[in-house]
């Protein structure tokens, strides 16, 4: 059995940071996903087009379980001047089928459910990390530690933990 690694903690539960937490539990290392918003995902706002299967590397067959708002079937780009126009539309019977070559998705929703799978595979694979809030954990498991600096910003207390 490999020697078991210390924790890791990642600051910031979008796409990368549960992309990221995804690798690490899978590989049996304990993560702490440390986020402002509280559930993860309340502070996201926006949607967009998720294109491309690179999820698939981290969690596969995502599409089956993934909260999204309907498949891309599509492309479409449009050329314009200040007078005139044109759109060229690329459709492919195949992005009909799962898995689909896009999504549109509400980023709130998405990075939620991301953590809790990050959550859940932590549990099946023991890779289980720091409890509580961001405040509690990092006392508990690095006093040293008084405040997260964002963007020159420096946050106390720390935001809120997800495990």
């Amino acid at each position: 059995m490999a020697e078991k690694l210390p924790g890791v903690c990642i600051i910031g539960a979008g796409m990368c940071g549960n992309a990221a937490a995804l690798k690490l539990v899978r590989e049996g290392i304990p993560v702490t996903l440390i986020d402002r918003g509280s559930p993860i995902g309340s502070k996201n706002i926006s949607g967009g087009i998720l294109w491309g299967r690179e999820l698939e590397e981290v969690l596969p067959r995502f599409w089956e379980e993934m909260p999204y708002e309907r498949p891309i079937t599509s492309k479409r780009i449009s050329f314009l001047t200040d007078k005139s126009g044109f759109t060229l539309e690329f459709k492919n019977t195949e992005w009909r089928q799962p898995p689909h070559a896009g999504f549109a998705i509400l980023r709130a929703r998405v990075d939620k459910w991301l953590a809790e799978k990050v959550k859940q595979i932590a549990e099946e694979t023991g890779a289980v990390g720091a409890k509580g809030s961001a405040k509690a954990a990092l006392e508990d498991k690095a006093p040293e530690v008084k405040a997260i600096t964002v963007k020159r910003t420096v946050v106390h207390p720390p935001p809120r933990v997800e495990e």
